[in-house]
């Protein structure tokens, strides 16, 4: 499913990119300019929201994995509460930079990703506390407690 949401969204922003690029009928002209400012950034909105979430969730998932193995599966919340963070941060501080970079100033694009920071690591404190009872709850009905030890984090590897 993720995959296909991937290439959905993509498919859909290339889509995006070549219509707005078409000839257009002249009763259209007056919208022309509307158009192509809210559509024309579609495509590197995308393909920079795809790579941040993608190696930030990466970032997470190899972090709270490893820090698993160093704790011995203790302090659940602090692990998936710091991995999250570091995920997280890269995710959206990628995102902000390479979308609006060179069409706002820097000063203005850290002055805005602050915010952005602050509230998401507020909501990932807080949804950390109802994900560490469904963690324990889910462990212990199911007799989990494995460890990732000699996990391979390659997201481009294909075991068929």
């Amino acid at each position: 499913m993720l995959w296909c949401g991937l290439f959905a969204t993509l498919f859909m922003a290339l889509s995006m990119g070549a219509i707005i690029r078409m000839p257009y009928p002249i009763f259209w002209t007056p919208m022309i300019t509307a158009y192509t400012t809210v559509l024309d950034p579609i495509v590197r909105v995308v393909l920079v929201s795809i790579f941040s979430i993608f190696t930030g969730q990466l970032i997470n998932a190899f972090l709270i994995s490893k820090w698993r193995i160093l704790t011995r599966g203790k302090y659940f919340w602090l692990r998936s509460v710091g991995s999250s963070v570091i995920g997280d941060s890269f995710t959206a501080t990628s995102s902000i930079l390479l979308i609006f970079s060179g069409k706002i100033p820097l000063d203005l694009l850290v002055y805005s990703l602050l915010p952005v920071l602050r509230c998401m690591v507020c909501f990932t404190a807080i949804g950390a506390i109802p994900a560490m009872f469904l963690a324990r709850v889910i462990a212990k009905k199911e007799g989990l407690n494995n460890y990732d030890i000699g996990v391979n984090f390659n997201p481009f590897k294909l075991k068929i």
